[in-house]
């Protein structure tokens, strides 16, 4: 009857004779006290706008299913309304209810009450490598019921942007270990409580019937429920817990004979369980919430009030409650392997002298060869051994609409020959039909082997039409005696003092100022659920930058402002990203405009209307089918 033990089953439409198919399960010790437990069953009318309806219940006795043992029976239960009247239909047939129920054994009937700081220990270690798959499952019953709503009016989407319980292990609370028959797995029943760190997040996607998006987030997130976890073994004494499995067994004990010493008459109390001599090193988890979860949150709908959408808070916040339901009580389980044997060594790793580490910072005065100058720059990297035709290759995230891109990626690979292995690099141009190279590389390995740390530089492209890439690299013998080596995350990269950084300015290269007039956009698309959008423009220039005010509720804004940008001595592109501000949370960007340097000269003191572009490099249209443009000036103060 708590509020806590409730389950209930999926809703069938307009029938007298429903059919579920529905099975839930439920973790009881098999004492006498618990013997004697009825479960209950309500059948209730569904309202979609009102209370439910009370229709009538049925019972079952605990000790009726722990007689059906793991062979099970069904069973047709009468449907009793209220003062305990049997129910009948309009045929004047009785109502029933027919279910099939059995019991099975899951660990002896045994129990030591833990609450020694090895299990808790163990536990919190083996959740932060768990985490993510509790992550993965919670997020695909989310995605499946989000994608699954229909019935909000305005609203024609619903998807998941985010989900995870965070990096942090739980709170694991209320420990009671429950010996196995197997000497390969143990057992425990234990509360688990997550607390909203900052890492533990929830985020959807709404999209309107006019076409906006809209972004609710879930603030003060809590998780807590009951959970049996079955625990895969090892035997094996870790370093440092021999003191610490000594000092749980003591305490094991003491909170056994303060609850033999406490109990009531005619409670019983479990024989007492000598633990093992050894502590088990756990290696695997199969968890899951014996009882309804206790999820505790509040939803954030963009800068908008739920009530400008009725009925969406709470179809979202049955819809996760049922999600997160689906995805961790019994009968369902989640289960991962997190600790496993170390992998056999690859023939290139069993072959490796040395690791090299590279970095892809950036790059700057990228030229396209296509006829509109609108690049989508990635770095392939290939190290090529000189001792057989075996590659490694490596690539970047593709950054869009840019010719100054910026990666700030790293990756590893394995050196097989110090002397005759070499890094190729390849700056490309990701296109729908095909990829343009932008410029390429060639490094010896035998370059780096006398640097020490790393080497950060600005290299000229060699095949493209301009442009340079800056990369750090740093070269690592292995060491023999150590055995061949896997790579890992290689050396730390320190961060670059300003004396690191070689001058972009150049002697040859303008200098002085660009000054930027943005005046004004016109056209620009819809983007909050009402309609309107509270635009901003941010300015580049190289490392230059600027950022307009915003203009509330406008999609024809005028700035009317002028901004100084540096040129030192490189001739990049401007690149213009108009944003819708949101109060709360991540702004919006509405399109994106590039002129490039050749342009701006040609602009000097005159107007540019340009076309704003979406990341794939098609043209931003408002709700008419309008292009939206922005509209500037342009001047050039160069030192002669």
């Amino acid at each position: 009857k708590e509020a806590f033990m409730k389950r209930k089953t999926k809703t069938v439409k307009e029938s007298l004779d429903p059919q579920w198919e529905e099975e839930f399960a439920y973790m009881e010790s098999t004492d006498p006290v618990n013997a004697a437990k009825t479960i209950t069953l309500h059948l209730k009318d569904a309202d979609q706008f009102g209370k439910d309806e009370w229709v009538g219940k049925a019972a079952l006795c605990l000790k009726d299913i722990m007689a059906a043992g793991e062979d099970g029976k069904e069973e047709v239960l009468p449907v009793l309304g209220k003062g305990g009247v049997p129910l009948t239909g309009k045929s004047g047939r009785p109502s029933t209810l027919t279910l099939f129920y059995s019991f099975s054994e899951d660990a002896v009937e045994r129990v030591t009450d833990v609450g020694a700081e090895w299990v808790n220990g163990a536990l919190r270690k083996g959740f932060r490598l768990f985490g993510h798959t509790i992550d993965e499952q919670v997020r695909a019953s989310l995605r499946a019921t989000l994608e699954g709503l229909t019935n909000i009016p305005g609203c024609k989407k619903f998807s998941l942007e985010e989900f995870s319980v965070g990096s942090e292990s739980p709170w694991i609370m209320e420990i009671r270990l429950l010996p196995s028959r197997s000497d390969k797995d143990i057992q425990l029943m234990c509360r688990l409580r997550w607390v909203c760190d900052g890492s533990m997040v929830l985020k959807i996607r709404v999209t309107t019937s006019a076409g906006v998006g809209i972004n609710v987030k879930a603030n003060n997130l809590e998780l807590e429920f009951p959970a049996w976890i079955q625990a895969g073994i090892q035997s094996g004494l870790e370093e440092g817990a021999a003191e610490a499995w000594e000092k749980a067994k003591v305490e094991a004990r003491a909170a056994w004979e303060k609850r033999r010493a406490e109990a009531k008459e005619g409670e019983v109390v479990p024989e007492w369980v000598e633990p093992a001599a050894e502590p088990p090193v756990l290696t695997a988890y199969k968890v899951a919430a014996t009882e309804e979860p206790v999820l505790k949150f509040r939803l954030q709908l963009g800068e908008l009030s739920f009530g400008a959408v009725p009925g969406l808070e709470d179809t979202l916040d049955s819809s996760i409650r049922s999600a997160v339901h689906n995805a961790l009580v019994l009968p369902n389980a989640i289960a991962a392997s997190f600790v496993e044997a170390p992998p056999a060594l690859s023939p290139l790793e069993q072959d490796a002298v040395g690791r090299l580490s590279i970095k892809v910072y950036e790059a700057e005065g990228l030229v396209d060869p296509d006829a509109w100058g609108s690049c989508d720059p990635f770095v392939g990297l290939t190290l090529v051994s000189g001792k057989s035709e075996q590659k490694q290759t490596k690539k970047t995230k593709t950054v869009y609409n840019t010719t100054a891109p910026r990666w700030n990626t790293f990756v590893e690979a394995l050196v097989l020959d110090a002397e005759a292995d070499a890094l190729r690099v390849e700056v490309l141009d990701e296109d729908l039909y095909k990829t343009d190279s932008l410029g390429t590389l060639n490094i010896k390995v035998r370059e780096l082997s006398c640097v020490v740390g790393w080497m950060e530089r600005w290299y000229t492209l060699d095949g493209g039409k301009g442009g340079r890439l800056r990369l750090g690299l740093s070269y690592e013998e292995l060491v023999p005696d150590n055995g061949p080596q896997a790579p890992g995350r290689g050396p730390k990269i320190k961060k670059l003092k300003p004396e690191d950084v070689p001058a972009e300015a150049t002697e040859d290269g303008p200098q002085g100022t660009l000054e930027v007039g943005v005046l004004r956009a016109e056209k620009l698309p819809k983007m909050d659920f009402f309609g309107g959008a509270d635009p901003f423009v941010e300015l580049r220039l190289g490392a230059a930058t600027g950022k307009t005010k915003v203009i509330k509720k406008k999609l024809d804004p005028e700035w009317g402002e002028t901004f100084s940008l540096d040129v030192k001595g490189a001739k990049p592109d401007l690149i213009l990203t108009v944003k819708d501000w949101e109060k709360v949370g991540k702004n919006e960007t509405m399109g994106f405009a590039r002129v490039a340097w050749a342009e701006l000269e040609a602009a000097e003191g005159g107007e540019l209307a340009l076309p704003l572009l979406t990341k794939d490099g098609e043209r931003v249209k408002d709700g008419s089918g309008a292009e939206s443009r922005l509209v500037l000036t342009v001047q050039l103060k160069l030192n002669v």
